[in-house]
């Protein structure tokens, strides 16, 4: 077998030194010096295809079927646990806001009519009249002037004067 840059020489010359016409001809005519090969799954078939029967197979996957929903169920029992753990962790971090009525209250300001760093966050103080709902309280201004509608306790702070 020659080598390489030797039979890269015969090419070279064999075209009259013109690398034109030798890269016009293709240099995938050059050998690449790949061996043939004999695969082995052609004379021995692999463990999986001579092992595999047909009736074992309908059988095993029938009794994967059976077993798929106990599968689900502990699946469902799964996420019903890890959602309990994170309802968990999150209430953890809630700061639990009661007001009652007549306590006095910051509102969080929810239209910005200038916005920059130095607006307040926090308006008020308001008084709360009563409890709208579970954690929704009506309120109104010092000046006994009610706002139209109920706020969510996540929106109220305490002011303390």
């Amino acid at each position: 077998m020659a080598k390489p840059k030797l039979q890269l020489r015969s090419y070279y010359e064999d075209y009259g030194g013109g690398w034109k016409n030798l890269k016009a001809d293709g240099w995938r005519s050059y050998p690449m010096y790949c061996e043939a090969m004999i695969l082995v799954e052609i004379g021995e078939p692999s463990p999986r295809t001579a092992l595999f029967e047909l009736g074992e197979n309908e059988e095993e996957l029938r009794a994967n079927l059976d077993l798929l929903q106990e599968a689900r169920e502990i699946a469902h029992i799964r996420e019903y646990a890890m959602k309990a753990r994170v309802a968990r962790k999150y209430d953890r971090g809630v700061i639990p806001r009661n007001f009652e009525a007549g306590d006095l209250v910051l509102k969080k300001v929810t239209q910005k009519i200038e916005k920059n760093k130095l607006t307040p966050c926090w308006e008020g103080p308001f008084r709360v009249i009563e409890e709208a709902s579970q954690e929704a309280y009506r309120l109104e201004n010092l000046a006994r002037k009610k706002l139209p509608r109920a706020w969510n306790a996540a929106s109220l702070r305490m002011y303390y004067s």
